[in-house]
């Protein structure tokens, strides 16, 4: 098995487009502080299991505008 220090970045020859699935969760801090964190995850199309690839971290108004934008889209 390498070293993590000698796998050589990848560089992207193309743009990756995919779709995805964002979650936006509640999650309780070890001090007992409630905080909000965004999944992004990717369907396993064999199993239909979401596997999240990336968690951020994020503000309430960052929730309120994806909460209007998918209301204001919905058919």
């Amino acid at each position: 098995m390498e070293n993590i220090e000698n796998i050589k970045e990848l560089k992207l020859k193309n743009d990756i487009t995919f779709n995805a699935r964002i979650t936006i969760s509640e999650r309780t801090s070890k001090n007992g502080n409630i905080y909000q964190v965004m999944a992004v995850g990717v369907e396993n199309k064999k199993t239909g299991e979401i596997l999240n690839i990336h968690e951020v971290y994020i503000k309430e108004h960052l929730r309120q505008i994806i909460e209007f934008i998918i209301s204001e889209n919905k058919e």
